[in-house]
């Protein structure tokens, strides 16, 4: 008699499922398995963007150009694994420390870039509510209308074979 390998999914939860998507979260080194479809996924992360979210523009590194991004900002960092296994695109930064003494350290979720985030909201566009997709259809039209950027070509009228910075010979090339 063959002797079966032990399990390592929940002992709540069948091995006839371990073929599921199967989330998996630890927890004071207790596994817990919650057994969902990414389209379930997908429906719990639009929930949490259109509640603690934000989609908009802002400031990037150089300093006076635009970067289109979406936030979310949370003090359990676990709920933005979950968010971010869902999206599968952006970064998790922190844990930030607030210089008040009541408040507990934050993690930010940040997808930027053009792409990023509309990778993202077309992956959320189905749950959004009608606001957050005002939101999100505002951030796309500036992203795709945006100017050469604020400071390109201050110091510098031509490339370095000679030829001169203008909106004609100048393309933007996004990166996500």
């Amino acid at each position: 008699m063959r002797r079966r390998r032990p399990s390592r999914l929940h002992p709540l939860v069948p091995a006839r499922l371990a073929g599921l998507y199967v989330h998996r979260q630890t927890l004071y080194n207790v596994r817990m398995v919650a057994v969902t479809s990414w389209r379930e996924e997908l429906a719990w992360a639009a929930g949490l963007c259109d509640g603690e979210g934000w989609i908009g523009h802002a400031r990037a590194r150089p300093p006076k150009s635009l970067e289109l991004r979406v936030h979310i900002t949370q003090v359990d960092r676990r709920v933005l694994d979950r968010f971010l296994a869902a999206v599968t695109v952006g970064t998790i930064y922190g844990p930030r420390l607030d210089k008040r003494p009541a408040h507990n350290p934050t993690f930010k979720y940040q997808a930027a870039g053009f792409y990023q985030v509309q990778a993202v909201i077309a992956m959320l566009w189905h749950w959004l509510s009608p606001v957050k997709r005002a939101q999100a259809i505002e951030t796309l039209k500036l992203g795709r209308n945006l100017p050469m950027p604020l400071n390109f070509a201050k110091h510098r009228n031509a490339c370095t074979k000679g030829h001169p910075h203008t909106t004609e010979n100048v393309r933007i090339f996004y990166q996500g």
